[in-house]
């Protein structure tokens, strides 16, 4: 066999184990989708993938000519819907083929996300083999981990962000140009460059978060290889660009800027609209420096011993989802490790292979320092102020994905490099971190949540009437320990959108990142619903062929006449949180109210309704302007929780002081600020327990503030709120609760609120002090 053959043979029988190795990445990355019964299951739950689905049918629909591309028919009549979310236009290429085909939306939504991690896989082994020119075990390490970390595992499961395989991707058509133009292959360069461009092009309209955060990374590299070594990263520009050759690069510059366009045609009028993000909202998805490491649930090595871990330093257990994208433990003290060897020891790399591997160390760290959050500080800040796009990202905690996959690329340089040192022991050292490494990674949370049979919007829907024009859903479905945030919002919108998409009638509903304003046709099984739905269709003169479909009977209704307003819901409707107002009340307002209505339960019946000329509180179906003929009991009982997020029973408790309650929570927008509470002095003997959720906006130079309590102006306490939301006591003696009547409980600080720009935190002007997020009532024994 001649040496050429001997080379086909050998890359063949590499090209066969990459092949291998990637197969078994992906049957451990789809376990739970492929073995957890006799039907496929899907990644997530049944409701993200639905809305995903949605945009990907518009798209098809828009391939076959029956939309306007801009304007998928939710949210009926706003134009430009679209801008409200990712757009997913790369992955709907080949959806749309597979739906050409006879797949179902679901099995055609999977496969592309699917080969997203086969292109990431194999980028990564490409850009390992031959631009680093790693030995072949580490290559096939590197790109094992970077597919099945325990970070992308779980954190891919909003699997628009399975599109950060593009990141290794996008380094590796850039390395590639550079290796064609210095051996003045100009041809190849450029139409490899087109391909980069391409994809650039594409990458926003596809997923925003991953393309914004993989240009952050690069700005990143960059500015430290500058700091690094400013000569060579000049010279190896430099190389690109001298003789003309920088002519070959325009082509693909020219595609990229191109692609813009569109990428501002469906998002500027969304970010004109809303704003985009204040940094509060920011921070709050900011990683503690515990979460560097958060494994999130269902990790048998390191889960429990976490959670026990972020309870110690932290206050609560694993966190929300979003938070568990950390690195695995040793994998990160590996890194830390190379880190310190790569300034400290000789690589043994060549000069260019050496720098970019240091570079790439040190951008980890910058990344992971500029993310976490201590305090409630965020280094955060300056990428929010100073890098294009930045107020549009709103999750940085998504930012890890990227961290974590070139952590697997640097593990597997560093564990290649010390395999190489002369001691005999070294090689045996590094296969067993490694092999150490892929251990800690194995997670059996089942990252596949449903079935097709859990969508309605899947079913043999029946042709609607000819009458209908556009449509609502009414009677969701409620799956078994269904909350009510799935109820109040998600459920009866996500099936109109798919619903929607699949039969070309519009619909009223929708359910996105952003959402228009005046729209709130939220609490499907609210008796005012229907009542807020025709309004609406009323408003926007929709009513003529309005019609309305119910999930539960998969049958359509034609509305004819106007719904009655709505009655007085049932208590445990107002319990559930699914009628409540905007809020917050004045005090004016509100005492009246809570003085003269009480009783043993809470029921929340009220909600705010814009007249033409005033704007008025409904309360069990009539306007008032004030406190007279208004019927509340507000009177909260021993072991009740409410929620001071928008839309729920606690905004009823805001009195003065307060801004517009958000999706979280409320601010206090003044130095001072009432919450005017009811509770039955007979089932306190005891004394009543407060348990505030609180958090306040502090100045970088501080770490906490204090909050003084007083019940009807006579002072009961404090609270020490620090940037975190945290739990704080307070307990009432039964001797200080009124007999009959409600008591306004008062929050003040030493200071006036500020807003965070005055504080240099964000851009955000509003005044604001501390924040409640919750409020639990129980027993306590107050100290003599």
């Amino acid at each position: 066999m001649g040496l050429l053959e001997r080379s086909r043979t050998k890359t063949a029988l590499e090209v066969g184990m990459a092949a291998l190795l990637c197969l078994l990445s992906l049957v451990y990355f789809y376990g739970s989708h492929l073995f957890s019964g006799p039907e496929l299951r899907y990644t997530f739950d049944r409701f993200d993938p639905i809305i995903q689905a949605s945009i990907l049918e518009h798209w098809y629909g828009v391939y076959r000519g029956l939309y306007d591309w801009r304007n998928p028919i939710i949210f009926y009549p706003i134009q430009g819907a679209l801008g409200f979310n990712d757009s997913y236009v790369l992955t709907s290429i080949p959806y749309s083929l597979l739906r050409a085909a006879g797949l179902d939306p679901l099995l055609a939504m999977e496969i592309p996300h699917a080969a997203t991690r086969v292109i990431g896989f194999a980028s990564a082994w490409i850009l390992m083999r031959r631009y680093f020119g790693l030995s072949l075990w580490a290559t096939a390490f590197g790109a094992v981990l970077l597919t099945v970390a325990n970070g992308i595992y779980l954190g891919t499961m909003h699997t628009q962000l399975t599109t950060v395989a593009y990141a290794p991707l996008l380094f590796c058509l850039i390395a590639r140009i550079h290796e064609l133009l210095v051996d003045e292959r100009r041809g190849a360069a450029l139409f490899t460059g087109c391909v980069t461009g391409l994809l650039l092009a594409f990458w926003p309209l596809t997923s925003f978060y991953m393309f914004w955060m993989t240009g952050l990374f690069t700005i990143i590299v960059l500015g430290v290889a500058l700091l690094l070594n400013r000569r060579l990263l000049i010279a190896m520009i430099g190389e690109a660009l001298v003789a003309q050759r920088w002519l070959t690069l325009v082509p693909g510059l020219i595609i990229f800027a191109a692609g813009l366009y569109p990428l501002w045609l469906i998002y500027g009028p969304t970010a004109a609209l809303t704003g985009m993000h204040q940094f509060i909202a920011v921070i709050h998805n900011a990683p503690h420096l515990v979460d560097l490491i958060n494994v999130g649930p269902d990790n048998p090595i390191w889960s429990e011993t976490f959670e026990r871990l972020r309870f110690e330093t932290v206050g609560s257990g694993l966190g929300e989802f979003e938070l568990w994208r950390g690195f695995t433990p040793v994998h990160l003290a590996l890194l830390a490790l190379a880190l310190l060897a790569a300034f400290k020891l000789p690589t043994g790399l060549p000069a260019r292979q050496d720098f970019a591997y240091r570079c790439l160390l040190v951008t980890l760290a910058v990344g992971l320092l500029l993310l976490v959050q201590v305090g409630g500080f965020t280094l955060w800040w300056i990428v929010y102020t100073v890098v294009p796009g930045a107020k549009a990202v709103r999750v940085i905690v998504r930012f890890e994905l990227l961290l974590v996959t070139f952590g697997a690329i640097a593990l597997a340089i560093a564990l290649d490099i010390l395999a190489r040192y002369r001691a005999p022991w070294t090689s045996l050292v590094a296969v067993v971190l490694a092999a150490s490494v892929l251990a800690e990674q194995y997670s059996s949370f089942p990252t596949a949540r449903f079935k097709a049979a859990d969508v309605k919007a899947l079913a043999d829907i029946p042709q609607p009437p000819r009458a209908c024009r556009t449509f609502y859903t009414v009677n969701p479905y409620r799956a078994d320990g269904e909350s009510a945030v799935n109820m109040k919002y998600y459920i009866h919108s996500t099936e109109a959108m798919l619903i929607a998409e699949r039969i070309g009638l519009p619909t009223l509903l929708g359910m996105h990142t952003f959402i228009p304003p005046g729209w709130d046709l939220t609490d499907p099984l609210a008796p005012d619903y229907e009542w807020r739905v025709y309004r609406y269709a009323e408003k926007h003169h929709l009513t003529e062929g309005l019609c309305a479909f119910d999930l539960q009977d998969l049958t359509w209704r034609v509305v004819t006449t106007p719904p009655d307003r709505p009655a007085t819901p049932p208590p445990e409707l107002a319990l559930a949180g699914l009628i409540s107002p905007a809020g917050p009340i004045s005090l004016d307002l509100r005492a009246p109210l809570a003085q003269r209505y009480g009783g043993s339960s809470l029921r929340l019946p009220c909600r705010p309704m814009a007249a033409t000329d005033t704007s008025l509180l409904v309360c069990a179906g009539e306007p008032a302007k004030d406190a007279g003929g208004v019927g509340v009991a507000l009177a909260l009982r021993d072991g009740e929780h409410v929620s001071f997020a928008r839309g729920e029973p606690g905004t009823l408790l805001l009195a003065d002081g307060w801004s517009p309650p958000e999706s979280w929570g409320t601010w206090a927008s003044d130095q001072q600020a009432s919450l005017v509470v009811r509770l039955d002095r007979s089932l306190f003997a005891d004394g009543a327990r407060l348990v505030l959720t609180a958090h306040a906006l502090l100045p970088l130079q501080d770490t906490s503030k204090v909050v003084h309590v007083s019940i009807d102006d006579a002072p009961l306490g404090s609270l020490n709120l620090t940037g975190d939301p945290s739990q704080q006591d307070l307990c009432i003696p039964a001797a200080r609760l009124p007999e009959g009547r409600a008591f306004t409980l008062t929050l003040r600080t030493d200071r006036a609120a500020q807003s965070p720009a005055a504080l240099k935190l964000s851009g955000d002007a509003r005044p604001l002090n501390f924040a409640l997020s919750g409020l639990t009532v129980g027993h306590c024994q107050p100290s003599p």
